[in-house]
């Protein structure tokens, strides 16, 4: 035996039945989103900088061993602590923070020292080239123009 109930009271009927979704409930989704957009953008971003992090050290320790072992000029000696401090500011400082008071340490050992943000940091080497053509006998001598 078939129950037909009219158009308007089956309606009524289904709406009293909880939702059965099989994505979950809309909070449950919304959850599952959210985890799923925090994986998409923080998990590349930190492994990227984590590789360039290793790289920008083991430049700055390139630097602090030249520094340390080069004559630079009669008189003149690195400042260990202050080189090791350096060293590890480059290792623990926070590179989504502008105003990090590591990062601020770097930037006045570097400018103390002379040497390339460039260098250091993204393995740029172009600045130092054209700083030292800069202060060669070339620049300072005459200028040869050709002509035709």
């Amino acid at each position: 035996m078939i129950v037909l109930f009219p158009p308007s009271k089956s309606r009524r009927i289904a709406a009293r039945r909880p939702r059965r979704s099989k994505n979950g409930t809309p909070e449950e989704r919304a959850a599952k989103k959210a985890a799923q957009n925090a994986q998409i953008v923080s998990l590349p971003g930190q492994t990227a900088f984590a590789e360039k992090r290793g790289a920008m050290v083991a430049r700055a320790e390139q630097i602090v061993a030249l520094l340390g072992t080069c004559h630079v000029i009669e008189g003149w000696r690195l400042n260990e602590q202050r080189a090791a401090l350096f060293l590890e500011n480059m290792r623990t400082f926070d590179e989504r923070n502008g105003d990090d008071p590591r990062f601020t340490e770097i930037l006045a050992w570097v400018g103390d020292h002379g040497q390339s943000l460039d260098w250091i940091f993204a393995a740029d080497p172009s600045s130092l080239i054209c700083g030292a053509a800069a202060q060669s006998k070339a620049a300072r001598g005459p200028v040869l123009v050709e002509s035709n």
